[in-house]
């Protein structure tokens, strides 16, 4: 079942149509909303190569931290 859930959720991602190298896959957004940030932080997963503001994701520090220095899986790959 694992294994289906991922395959269906990367066929997903494949079709959507905004430029996944790009904009967020969480709020499908080159910027935050409101951002005012010079330099936003992205988190790319490490099996459907998304990328994720880190922002959107509402992770905490040492979280995200982890992440960096270890593979990371967004939540519709894990």
């Amino acid at each position: 079942m694992g294994n289906e859930r991922k395959i269906m959720a990367l066929q997903i991602l494949k079709a959507s149509v905004f430029d996944e190298a790009e904009n967020c896959a969480m709020c499908s957004l080159k910027k935050t909303a409101g951002s005012v940030h010079r330099f936003i932080n992205w988190i790319q997963c490490d099996t459907c190569e998304r990328w994720y503001h880190e922002e959107c994701l509402g992770m905490a520090k040492e979280d995200l931290e982890q992440a960096r220095a270890n593979k990371w899986n967004c939540i519709l790959c894990s």
